[in-house]
């Protein structure tokens, strides 16, 4: 068990309540109140090792703010992808386009857990580390992005040009005994 002191626990109670948080046993909503860390093995073990009180609280927090603003980032991301898809809808959703995304996803979400996690430690290098990995993640996905979003898709007409050519090609394979 980990005891908050009551300064922390006073702003914590005033943040979670203003967030209509605070009724999770998890998360203390009165100062100086107990949190039962046994729910959680690998916090367990987290919180003596940091040597910080508030750590399980303030990475509490940090999830809550992060699940508030989810919709919200679906929905640019959505944006964000039809601009750059040039289209109306984003259905159908090419597989490999969808693999990215997700891949994507998790990558930066672990990312920003220990980055959540560094900050409440007062981490500063494994900080900045994370940082940097979560800006070259950026950097490949849109390198990703680029390459899938320019491909032209399944099912759609190709130029009359370049269709001209695999015709020429064919009928040069035809002349030589090769098949069409």
């Amino acid at each position: 068990s980990v005891r908050l002191d009551p300064k922390s626990g006073a702003r914590l109670r005033e943040s979670l309540q203003a967030k209509g948080l605070g009724q999770n046993r998890d998360v203390p909503a009165n100062p100086g109140e107990v949190i039962d860390l046994r729910k959680h093995d690998g916090r367990k073990r987290l919180v003596p090792r940091l040597g910080h009180d508030n750590i399980l609280a303030a990475a509490k927090l940090a999830v809550a703010a992060s699940k508030d603003a989810k919709e919200e980032r679906r929905r640019a991301l959505a944006e964000q992808l039809r601009r750059r898809r040039g289209t109306q809808t984003l259905r159908p959703i090419p597989e490999d386009l969808r693999l990215e995304l997700r891949n994507h996803a998790r990558r930066v979400a672990r990312l920003r857990r220990i980055q959540v996690l560094a900050d409440a430690a007062s981490d500063g290098p494994s900080v900045e580390r994370a940082n940097d990995l979560l800006t070259r993640e950026e950097k490949r996905h849109d390198r990703a992005l680029d390459v899938l979003l320019k491909r032209p898709e399944v099912g759609t007409p190709t130029s009359p040009d370049k269709k001209e050519e695999n015709d020429e090609k064919a009928t040069q394979g035809a002349d030589k005994g090769g098949q069409p």
